[in-house]
């Protein structure tokens, strides 16, 4: 059985979290659980415990949102944390949930969008797979080279899924 940690983005206040559906990220952990999977979740408040919480426990692959999660903690991830990343998993998955650029008017108004690039790039020397819901950020990621890089649409629970013709 396929042994995974996820760690799940959670913000702190409402102002950042309207943007984001936390369908999209039950999604992920109930597919997870629907394939078989060995899960293990944490939310962004936990991560800077994480490693001594789970010391050298191994897990066959970790998935954790690599843009919007550096960012929510404020500080980014520490070495200590990449380092531990780096070591509790072979293959350590980014998914990233939004767009990486942006137009410099809804910079304007969302200012926060200039740093999603920056705030992946610092995390990306602890991943080995990027997953990005934006079609247009993977051609651009993979010519850079540094990881496996590929497209996926969000990921919903299939229960807010309905077949009704409106």
């Amino acid at each position: 059985m396929l042994n995974v940690l996820l760690l799940q983005l959670e913000f702190r206040r409402w102002t950042r979290a309207r943007r984001w559906s936390y369908g999209n990220g039950l999604g992920y952990a109930e597919a997870l659980e629907a394939a078989g999977v060995q899960l293990t979740v944490f939310t962004t408040p936990w991560i800077p415990f994480v490693p001594s919480l789970l010391g050298r426990r191994h897990f066959d692959q970790v998935w954790v949102e690599a843009c919007l999660q550096p960012l929510n903690l404020g500080v980014g991830w520490t070495t200590d944390f990449m380092d531990w990343l780096i070591q509790a998993a072979p293959v350590r998955l980014g998914m990233v949930n939004e767009s990486l650029l942006y137009p410099p008017d809804d910079i304007a108004d969302i200012p926060s969008l200039a740093n999603f690039d920056q705030a992946l790039s610092s995390a990306v020397s602890s991943l080995t797979h990027l997953c990005l819901v934006d079609e247009v950020d993977v051609p651009r990621l993979r010519r850079a080279g540094r990881l496996e890089t590929l497209w996926s649409p969000a990921c919903i629970p299939q229960r807010f899924i309905c077949n009704r013709q409106f």
